[in-house]
């Protein structure tokens, strides 16, 4: 029986965790990738959660990405670096849209500042890297509170690592980092990039980029952009 065949994800009785229905978008992906990396390499997938819009409740399939964060039991050799690129690769020919973006990391490393994941093994837009898109406080904030576990213990179980300091910190700096420049590109009208922001989507980008961040500047919580838009 192809992935494709099998039942949904969350649709197995005997799960430990039997997340809320999943978008049939998401399940597809997942259930792909699940499949994929199991045969490509067995064990080295113990731990697997998704956070972003999906864990948010706002998932979008055509503009919302897939985020996960995967756990194994210690940093994965070159040889194991190598399957998953293959897999990645493979994944990203099969379902080009939406992203399939996140980060492998091992239990331990739940349960520390991200920041500290150096050289994570990380997927971005179909492609491996090691460590050039590294966790942030927001993701482990996520996974300890709005996780959606497909393999593995509940995080509540794992005492994911959170410190509102260093989320609020790295907030202020994300503000600074990306959303100044950003802003900077797109706010003469006259301009190239003034000209594309006319549309619908950089007002959504932008306002409720930036809102959501405030949001959590606020609160110390996290929220979707449709949960930091007015309501």
């Amino acid at each position: 029986m192809s992935v494709l065949e099998g039942p949904a994800l969350n649709s197995d009785p005997q799960s430990s965790s039997v997340p809320p229905k999943l978008n049939a978008t998401v399940d597809r992906v997942v259930r792909c990738y699940l499949a994929t990396i199991d045969a490509e390499a067995p064990g080295l997938i113990e731990g697997f959660y998704l956070v972003g819009s999906v864990a948010l409740g706002d998932f979008r399939p055509h503009e919302s990405d897939i985020d996960f964060v995967a756990v194994m039991a210690a940093r994965p050799d070159p040889a194991m670096i190598d399957a998953l690129r293959r897999m990645h690769r493979h994944i990203q020919n099969r379902y080009p849209r939406p992203y399939f973006d996140g980060v492998y990391v091992t239990w331990e490393d739940l349960g520390r500042d991200p920041g500290l994941c150096v050289r994570a093994p990380t997927a971005h837009e179909g492609r491996l890297e090691l460590g050039d898109f590294e966790p942030n406080p927001v993701t482990w904030q996520t996974l300890a509170h709005h996780e959606v576990v497909i393999r593995g213990p509940a995080p509540s179980e794992l005492a994911v690592w959170h410190d509102p300091d260093v989320l609020a910190a790295w907030t202020t700096r994300y503000l600074h980092s990306y959303w100044r420049p950003w802003h900077r590109r797109f706010c003469h009208p006259f301009s190239v990039a003034g000209l594309k922001a006319l549309g619908s989507w950089a007002p959504a980008w932008g306002v409720l980029g930036v809102s959501r961040l405030h949001y959590t500047l606020a609160t110390g919580e996290i929220t979707s952009k449709e949960g930091a838009g007015p309501g």
